[in-house]
């Protein structure tokens, strides 16, 4: 015990002689008392608050992205397998349980705004998609959602799991499940003001791919087989036509499994190309390198063909949602114009020419068929 006690006065001294050896300010500062400080900071964040309070009660560029969304999500379940298909409602909400972990003054923007209660059992809805289940049904914003079928929960989970009841199928835990052809009808107990309502609502067959907004100002957007990705820089850049051609490209992608089948190309390729590379190699005595090998062709293997399959898709996905079709080649010429070339050389892609023009027969294909009374169904091979 003298030894351990010896030992950290030591360690004491050491660290006071450290301390007193750093470096220290030359210069004697302004003193600032802490109630100042904290006068400032509520003064900031009041000013933060109400700004971000006016952001919250306009619409969203999110509740923007899921309006334009909505009918092409429904229109894709045509051309979608029955794992692809989900159930969707079209609104948004949030709970006291969502707000924890916020900053202070987002917070309480979204408590004053929403009027949202202290408990994790009651939602309040924040947003209401156009021509969804949900806007029929006549739900409103600032409704608080309090039961489900007539049960209550205790947090978002216990919810989810009552709105998600009845509406899939499921045979064992390592098959995905499937959406219902007929789905239930849900009803839902919410406060409005001083009544409490029951609103019943069907959710409708949607595509399982979430359409997702991100705050880059790059003009790009994705799919990656679990989502499809619009960033801000694509919103501003395009009509409200244009994107939706845009999501109904990349929804195409995902429907058609192009990354998987990309990665497949590429796996195959690659375990060929080795195969060549090493017989070149052994009977020449050149070597391909890393960047020059056979195994390096699956990379781009049908990668243009995918997105020329895309853009066919997506004008049929348009069409279904009785979104007009003509003018929407225009978009290629204005990407050729953004970029300054016409991608003649993309290794990814087709040329902006190319697009444009198989835009156009595409769209006169769908006139033909319209004029004929034939499904709305893309030709296939």
């Amino acid at each position: 015990m003298y030894k351990k006690g010896k030992t950290t006065i030591y360690v004491s001294i050491f660290l006071a002689l450290c301390v007193l050896g750093c470096a220290t300010p030359q210069y004697k500062l302004p003193e600032i008392n802490s109630r100042d400080i904290k006068a400032e900071y509520d003064r900031q964040n009041a000013k933060r608050k109400q700004e971000f309070k006016k952001i919250i009660k306009q619409k969203s560029k999110s509740q923007h992205l899921r309006d334009l969304s909505w009918p092409l999500e429904i229109s894709a379940v045509k051309f979608s397998e029955k794992t692809q298909i989900d159930a969707g409602y079209g609104f948004a909400t949030v709970s006291f349980e969502d707000l924890i972990g916020l900053e202070p003054y987002k917070a309480e923007a979204y408590s004053e705004v929403f009027d949202v209660p202290k408990t994790k059992s009651v939602l309040v809805v924040t947003g209401i998609t156009k021509k969804s289940a949900a806007e029929s049904s006549g739900l409103k914003i600032r409704d608080k959602i309090t039961e489900v079928d007539g049960k209550k929960f205790k947090n978002r989970s216990e919810f989810t799991k009552l709105i998600d009841k009845g509406l899939y199928l499921y045979f064992g835990p390592y098959i995905p499940r499937r959406t219902k052809d007929i789905l239930p009808i849900k009803t839902f107990t919410v406060v409005r003001g001083e009544k409490n309502i029951k609103i019943s609502m069907r959710p409708s067959r949607v595509s399982k791919y979430p359409i997702k907004k991100t705050t880059s100002k790059s003009i790009i957007a994705f799919a990656n087989g679990e989502s499809v990705y619009i960033t801000d820089g694509m919103m501003d850049f395009l009509s409200d036509k244009e994107l939706q051609f845009v999501i109904a490209h990349e929804l195409s992608h995902n429907i058609q499994k192009h990354l998987e089948k990309q990665q497949t190309n590429s796996l195959i390729a690659s375990m060929i190309g080795a195969g060549l590379d090493g017989f070149v190699k052994r009977y020449t005595g050149v070597s391909a390198g890393p960047k020059r090998g056979f195994g390096d062709s699956g990379m781009f293997l049908y990668k243009r063909d995918f997105e020329r399959e895309s853009d066919y898709l997506a004008m049929y996905i348009l069409a279904n949602a009785n979104i007009p079709t003509d003018g929407i080649s225009d978009i290629w010429r204005k990407f050729s114009e953004l970029h300054g070339n016409s991608g003649l050389y993309s290794k990814t892609h087709p040329s902006y020419p190319e697009r444009y023009l198989s835009i156009i027969q595409t769209n006169k294909e769908i006139k033909e068929k319209i004029k004929s009374g034939d499904d709305l169904i893309p030709n296939e091979r």
